[in-house]
């Protein structure tokens, strides 16, 4: 893993997106997983920082659901 590899890796981590091309049938569950490994990869994440990053790039409508201010652990 060098340099070039890990800011790939970040980037692609941080850029993950719900039902993105390539995983338009993805349910909630499968996002969060898919992007808790993804950061997981790259980043040393408290599970309240984690929680926090997954959060930044879910469908508005999620809000009503799941609330990232009450979440403390995934």
């Amino acid at each position: 893993m060098n340099h070039h590899w890990l800011e790939k890796q970040k980037l692609r981590a941080n850029k993950a997106r719900y039902r993105e091309s390539g995983h338009q049938r993805e349910s909630p569950s499968d996002y969060i997983i898919r992007k808790m490994e993804l950061l997981s990869l790259v980043y040393t994440y408290t599970d309240t920082e984690m929680v926090q990053a997954i959060m930044q790039e879910v469908p508005d409508s999620w809000a009503s659901v799941i609330n990232p201010q009450y979440q403390s652990t995934i």
